[in-house]
């Protein structure tokens, strides 16, 4: 270290200043480099953060709102007078009952909007399919015929809790 400090005082003064300017500059341009990468980091990584969250809010709404819409087709099914008048004799195999809410479920289904998905089933107390349709890609279909979906965990849920349960 000595022996560069005695080198460098044998420099002429331009010289010296020159090194001086140049190592200052150097300096200041790989620190300033490197903070200012960093401080532009960490707001990407903030702005990159907060996204995902609005992201993942505009998620919840649009599965809240889906399954809002879900919860409504099955509450208008179930207070629908037509299956309140018609539901015992569908379960005791009258076909009038069971064409009456074959027709519920068909109307309900005909009323989604275009390219809606949807799965619409009225069981009785042991699962057994009474109605169904599904609707996918512009078509509807019948959901089965006579099939027992109790295995299914939201209608097993339902069934056990005797309560509506709703989901996508």
């Amino acid at each position: 270290m000595k022996s560069l400090l005695a080198s460098v005082s044998n420099w002429r003064l331009p010289h010296v200043l020159i090194v001086g300017f140049a190592l200052t500059t150097a300096i200041t341009i790989a620190v300033g480099s490197l903070i200012t990468y960093r401080v532009i980091n960490n707001y990407l990584e903030n702005a990159q953060d907060a996204r995902i969250g609005r992201d993942m809010d505009l998620a919840k709404a649009f599965y809240d709102s889906k399954l809002h819409d879900i919860s409504a087709t099955a509450r208008r099914i179930a207070s629908s007078r037509v299956v309140e008048h018609n539901i015992d004799g569908a379960r005791r195999g009258s076909p009038g009952a069971v064409t009456a809410l074959r027709s519920v479920v068909a109307n309900e289904m005909a009323n989604l909007p275009p390219g809606t998905q949807r799965f619409v089933l009225i069981t009785d107390a042991q699962g057994n399919e009474i109605a169904g349709s599904i609707a996918s890609t512009g078509q509807m279909d019948p959901a089965g015929n006579q099939v027992n979906w109790s295995s299914l965990p939201i209608l097993r849920a339902a069934l056990g809790q005797g309560k509506p349960q709703s989901a996508t």
